[in-house]
Formats: C-alpha cells, sequence, structure tokens
C-alpha cells in the first residue's frame, strides 16, 4: 500500500510540474490599439480596434518550459519553432517572449479568462504606425 501511495505522489508530482504545455486554437480575430498603453489600458478606454473578420485556424502550439522553446504546427502542417527569450509562468497564465527572424519580438500570454476558459492574447512588440498589433482569441483548448 505504501509503495502505491508513494506511486500516486510521484505521478501527481510529475504531472503537476510538467515541461510541456499544449493549447489548440480554434479561431482568431486581429486587434490593434495605441502603443502609448498597454492592451488592458486599451481595453478599459475601448482603444482597441478589433478587426471584424473572424480568421479560423486549427493551430497548435507546444512551449517546451525546460529548453525554452515554442513551437507550433497548423491544419495545413506548416511547423515553425522560435527560442523562448522569456517565460513567466503562474497558476492561471503563462507569458512567453520570443523573437521571430526578420520579423521582430513577439508577447504571448495564454490565460484563464472570466469563463474559466482560456484565452490567447498575442501581439507584436514593435509599433507599426504607432499601434501595437496582434490577434486575439477566447478559443484555445486542450490539443485532440
Amino acid at each position: 500500500m505504501k509503495l502505491i501511495l508513494t506511486s500516486i505522489l510521484l505521478l501527481l508530482q510529475l504531472t503537476s510540474n510538467s515541461q510541456i504545455i499544449q493549447y489548440r486554437m480554434i479561431d482568431f480575430t486581429y486587434f490593434k490599439y495605441p502603443e502609448e498603453i498597454t492592451f488592458f489600458q486599451a481595453l478599459d478606454q475601448n482603444l482597441v480596434q478589433f478587426d471584424t473578420l473572424k480568421n479560423h485556424c486549427n493551430t497548435v502550439y507546444t512551449i517546451d518550459t525546460q529548453n525554452k522553446i515554442l513551437s507550433y504546427v497548423d491544419s495545413k502542417g506548416n511547423q515553425e519553432s522560435y527560442k523562448i527569450t522569456q517565460l513567466t509562468k503562474s497558476t492561471h497564465s503563462i507569458q512567453i517572449e520570443f523573437e521571430i527572424s526578420n520579423d521582430g519580438q513577439y508577447h504571448f500570454l495564454f490565460g484563464e479568462n472570466q469563463n474559466g476558459d482560456t484565452s490567447l492574447i498575442s501581439r507584436k512588440k514593435e509599433p507599426v504606425n504607432k499601434m501595437i498589433t496582434g490577434f486575439f482569441t477566447n478559443k484555445v483548448y486542450p490539443p485532440q
């Protein structure tokens, strides 16, 4: 019995400290907001301009927290990987920053929203025409 309890506790510890996190995104909407404020300030001030078109996809993001690698594969089988330059993980969210060669730095925030679901806010760190651009979705799930 002691061996079984020890095995269960060890298994729980291994799964709770997982090195690999995966999310599946099924749709997203582009947005932009003024560069001088944060995304959440822009939301509070009603300054986020959301695109009216909702884009459908089936993209799986994999975050390897130990090796600090973000990778994705989309529904067409396209795959890319990036070295994570900054990673912050909490109980309800994970934030990562990474660079795409010849395109710039990006910030991803996967986090629990008010409904208890997971959202993704992705933004490019460098402004374009004094606006920060990115995409947003409330449709992020564990991969199937």
